[in-house]
């Protein structure tokens, strides 16, 4: 009796520690993400760890925008899985800040900065936001709330790939001016001791 009641606990504990991935969007079970680069696909993320899957063909082009809430960040974007027709193949995955559309696209060359990262196979579980800032001439660190316009194409064959973005709250910046007034006080308080 004993024994089957510490059974039945584990049982609870295992069941109780299993959670269903949550998506931003699956292709595979919902629609084919936005192709018009005035209308994309919007999406808003959540705090904790959303799934994008998504699959791209030659010359197709996937486009969203990225809601981030106020009091969450996007921390990270990492590559989970990637299928290609072709062996060494990479795709292209971009995305310009503030904005809801993309300026300039697809070729007519971009009057924003566009951060961006070409990925394969040999990229699988790494994180690209860093890569990405950096190619991009961004400052480094996790995207704060707003907007966020991303792009993804396929620069060969058909191609799939599950990115995994990892956000968490929000880290407030101090605000300057009360910073100052702080200051100003601790200034003033010292200054009458003297």
């Amino acid at each position: 009796m004993l024994f089957s009641r510490y059974v039945l606990l584990w049982f609870l504990l295992c069941i109780g520690s299993l959670h269903a991935q949550v998506y931003l969007h699956n292709e595979s079970v919902g629609a084919d993400l936005g192709d018009n680069y005035m209308s994309p696909t919007t999406l808003a993320l959540s705090q904790g760890s959303s799934l994008l899957d998504y699959t791209v063909g030659e010359f197709d082009t996937d486009l969203l925008t990225l809601h981030i809430p106020l009091g969450l960040q996007l921390d990270s974007i990492i590559l989970r899985n990637y299928q290609s027709t072709a062996v060494g193949n990479v795709s292209f995955i971009g995305f310009q800040s503030n904005r809801t559309t993309l300026s300039g696209f697809p070729f007519s060359g971009f009057s924003d900065q566009i951060n961006y990262s070409l990925y394969g196979a040999l990229d699988l579980n790494e994180n690209l936001l860093p890569r990405m800032l950096q190619l991009g001439g961004s400052p480094a660190g996790p995207l704060q709330a707003g907007n966020y316009a991303f792009w993804m194409n396929e620069t060969g064959t058909t191609s799939s790939a599950v990115f995994e973005f990892q956000s968490s709250a929000a880290i407030p910046e101090p605000d300057v001016a009360l910073l100052g007034l702080f200051g100003l006080f601790v200034f003033s308080v010292r200054r009458r001791r003297m």
